[in-house]
């Protein structure tokens, strides 16, 4: 990925209008992917909502090295939605 095509996704961080065009090109994505990764679906928007918080927090780091935003968006999905404490997918069944 070229410096040019990464400048938007590193300035989501400090450009409320380019988080805004990332936000709305991604978040049903986002949000489908985690669905269906988690049966709760409160949970799912709670991840799904951390998942731009870390965006936001990452976005001046973002390299297109590995993959470009899409990648780099879903991979930070992924860890979201994994549970490291019992090497599953996070709950997937509502507790209550």
């Amino acid at each position: 990925m070229s410096a040019r095509a990464e400048a938007p996704v590193r300035s989501i961080g400090t450009d409320p209008a380019a988080f805004t065009e990332f936000y709305r090109a991604h978040v049903d994505e986002v949000t489908r992917f985690v669905a269906r990764r988690v049966a709760d679906p409160e949970l799912a928007a709670d991840l799904t909502a951390e998942v731009f918080l870390a965006v936001i927090d990452a976005a001046a780091a973002y390299r297109g090295s590995f993959g470009g935003p899409r990648t780099w968006l879903f991979g930070n999905a992924a860890r979201r939605a994994w549970s490291p404490a019992g090497g599953c997918w996070a709950p997937t069944t509502s507790i209550g």
